[in-house]
Formats: C-alpha cells, structure tokens, sequence
C-alpha cells in the first residue's frame, strides 16, 4: 500500500514550489534509491512539524474516469482552505511568493 502525495506547503523558504508529485519528490529528495524502502523502517522519517493539525475533507479523486466505481470513492484527502491544494478546473488561490498575498 502507498499513498501519493500530490502537493506540500513551502515553508520557511525552503522551496518555491511543491504542487505536482515531481516537484515533491524534488524538495523532499526522494529518488529512486528509495524505490522498495519499508516505510515503517529507519531510512525514511517524516517527523511531525510544530504546527497544530488542520481541518481535513475528504472528496473524490479527480481525474480517474478510467478507474470505474472506484473514481468516486472519497481517497482524496487535503487541508481545509489549504491556497496550496488544486481546486477544480485548476484553480487555485496561492500566496504571492514575494508579498505572501493570495493570487
């Protein structure tokens, strides 16, 4: 079992952009030399940051047509209000990188 993670949130300028499983992979510098890593093991640590957790919705996966009656299960999950999640049709309301102000 796996979970994609589509986009992360830039914070204390340490990336510029974090929307796209690509740009993810890039920031967090995971590569294939972690292709068949236990998740569970030591290699890989995700460690909670200081923030208090957000508001979680659950909705459907978008653009998965091909994949039957599971294109309408809720498995996609993202931060409530979140201007780094892909909203549909692609927009998005996302903090100007060099004022902080929603674009």
């Amino acid at each position: 079992e796996a979970v994609l993670i589509r986009a992360i949130e830039p914070v204390a300028n340490c990336l510029s952009k974090g929307d796209g499983p690509g740009l993810v992979s890039k920031a967090l510098h995971i590569d294939k030399s972690l292709n068949r890593v236990d998740l569970t093991g030591d290699t890989l640590i995700f460690a909670p940051g200081d923030r208090p957790p957000a508001a979680t919705v659950r909705g459907p996966r978008v653009g998965v047509d091909y994949a039957g009656a599971w294109a309408k299960r809720l498995l996609r999950f993202y931060e409530k209000d979140s201007p780094f999640v892909s909203r549909a049709g692609g927009a998005r309301k996302r903090p100007s990188p060099k004022r902080g102000r929603m674009v």
